[in-house]
């Protein structure tokens, strides 16, 4: 089959022999031959398409027969390495390879912000650990304070006021949780998991009624001092007092635990397959270290996949590529149909570097690069 092979520029023979050269350094000409020979009958096996090696094929429909071929060439050679990314090799990777940073662009993004709603759920998660909610609330307080004798008012008091310390260091913990979560929500909303977006809303949720309660004991608990430090009678039925419910705010200080779990479980599943997408976009045998990452990693990405000063894009077909936040210089070479709509989208943020504007986008649905 492979005699069959178109070689014109652009062919899928020509676009596969480079891509697997890059590759796989090490294979003969049988190797890949074989390789491609596979990932054909395969492809042509599952869509009914017209036999691919006469057919003009574009970059994208390459890359899907080469990982196809990289999953029967893993079969064929169990002993062989695997190869391990790194952020910094995913860095390098971009560097050398500017154009193929807007086709990397919304995955390694995307990974970025699976990074950063991950570390933030660690953070929730210990801020939540550490929660100590008051043994007593303000109605058993009250109720002290109206059955005991009248000595008994200012130990009450003096119980109020640490339970009102007790309150307030509390809530302080639960409106930074509830903080930090939003802060998760915002990142996350752009990886689209359905896991990930039940988990933190839950956790939102028990995070708010967790907060609402134990500042309605607050404020209750500020009244009773009050009562009690200007000799007023005291109600321990007041209507307020049945709103309070020590046991309900542990329910809701595990459901806010319990929740953080699950997020972060679906956090990471998101990761680890962007990872993978990451990797096998890069034509690399492997995936991302993933305990290599540390607090830096995302921004570090997120800045290299925006770098596009000095890259030339002018064989980049720019239809449907969101070119928000990435940042280039008088020396990037857009396409010159582009070049008048990127001057407008762009803003001056230092000395010769620009960055496009929120909410810039091209025209169109999809991003096709010219054939190498």
């Amino acid at each position: 089959m492979s005699a069959d092979l178109v070689r014109a520029p652009g062919s899928f023979r020509q676009l596969g022999e480079r891509l697997l050269g890059e590759s796989f350094p090490a294979m003969d000409a049988e190797d890949v031959d074989r390789y491609l020979d596979r990932a054909v009958a395969r492809v042509h096996e599952a869509t009914g398409t017209e036999p691919l090696q006469r057919l003009r094929a574009s970059r994208a429909e390459v890359l899907e027969l080469v990982e196809i071929g990289r999953e029967d060439f893993r079969s064929a050679h169990p002993r062989r390495p695997v190869a391990v990314l790194a952020p910094d090799d995913v860095i390098a990777h971009l560097g050398r390879r500017p154009t193929m940073k807007l086709l990397a662009r919304k995955l390694v993004l995307d990974f970025a912000d699976a990074l950063d709603v991950i570390r933030t759920l660690d953070e929730v998660g210990d801020a939540a650990a550490v929660i100590e909610l008051p043994a007593a609330g303000t109605p058993d307080l009250a109720l002290s304070a109206c059955s005991g004798p009248a000595a008994a008012r200012d130990r009450v008091r003096g119980l109020a006021a640490e339970l009102a310390t007790g309150l307030t260091a509390a809530r302080n913990l639960v409106r930074a949780v509830d903080l930090a979560i939003d802060s998760a929500i915002d990142l996350a909303s752009s990886l689209r998991d359905r896991n990930l977006a039940r988990g933190l809303a839950d956790a939102r949720t028990s995070a708010r009624c967790l907060d609402q309660s134990l500042g309605l004991d607050h404020v209750l608990t500020g009244d009773l001092s009050r009562d009690l430090e200007r000799g007023r009678p005291v109600r321990p039925d007041r209507p307020a007092y049945a709103e309070i419910d020590r046991a309900g705010d542990r329910a809701h200080l595990r459901r806010l635990a319990d929740s953080v779990v699950v997020a972060r479980a679906a956090a990471q599943e998101v990761r680890e397959a962007l990872a993978r997408d990451i990797a096998r976009m890069f034509l690399r045998i492997g995936r991302l270290n993933l305990d290599r990452l540390d607090d830096d990693s995302a921004e570090a990405l997120r800045e290299a996949v925006n770098d596009l000063r000095g890259a030339d894009l002018r064989s980049v077909n720019l239809v449907g590529v969101d070119l928000e936040g990435v940042r280039w210089s008088p020396a990037t070479r857009w396409p010159d149909d582009w070049r008048a709509q990127i001057d407008r989208d762009s803003v001056l943020i230092g000395d010769g570097l620009f960055e496009v504007r929120a909410g810039a986008r091209t025209a169109g649905t999809h991003l096709l690069l010219a054939p190498l």
